[in-house]
């Protein structure tokens, strides 16, 4: 009997499957009414929270950590879905890297129940690269004032010394960094030295 959200079965020996080589016979079931709540099967979709660490190798370094895809579909029933803010990924930790990372890693669905999640894994990645460093000589001083023409620097120009990922400090130039100088005095004509 479907009343509402739930459903009435009445049981009785002929609805139970004993194995066939074994020589017994069914003489009562109780109780012989089970009562099923239904609840809507709805389908949502959540973030993804990567549970991994990538421990670069001496002299490396992790520029980011990507998601393919970065959620995934829930599909059960009504109000376990709706609990759901995000899935994290079961915990990967890689020691000594020092190529790029690109690994496909399961979700974890401990603790969901009758919840389904689609795709099972995602693809982690991560661009691991040398870490270089770089001079840039020549860096003009901007002076960062609401009177520019009070201020001199001194000197006008500086060397930078720079440090990161060995793909990107080749495309830098002098032009790439800015070096802000920012008087806090109103003090007219005053030298900064930086």
């Amino acid at each position: 009997t479907l009343k509402g959200s739930e459903f009435s079965l009445e049981l009785s020996t002929s609805d139970l499957i004993i194995g066939r080589r074994i020589n017994v016979r069914a003489e009562d079931v109780q109780p012989r009414s089970v009562t099923i709540h239904l609840d809507a099967v709805v389908q949502g979709t959540v973030p993804v929270e990567p549970h991994v660490a990538i421990v670069p190798d001496s002299g490396y370094t992790v520029q980011g950590l990507g998601l393919s895809p970065p959620t995934v579909t829930v599909t059960g029933p009504d109000s376990a879905v709706r609990r759901l803010k995000s899935l994290p990924t079961v915990s990967l930790e890689l020691r000594s890297v020092s190529t790029p990372v690109q690994r496909m890693v399961a979700i974890d669905t401990t603790g969901l129940g009758a919840v389904r999640v689609s795709p099972e894994s995602v693809q982690v990645s991560a661009d691991v690269t040398f870490v270089a460093e770089r001079v840039l000589p020549g860096v003009p001083v901007k002076i960062e004032t609401e009177r520019p023409g009070d201020y001199i620097a001194d000197p006008s120009i500086v060397l930078v010394t720079v440090r990161g990922s060995g793909r990107r400090l080749p495309l830098l130039t002098r032009d790439s960094v800015v070096v802000v100088a920012s008087p806090s005095t109103t003090e007219s004509t005053e030298r900064v030295n930086r």
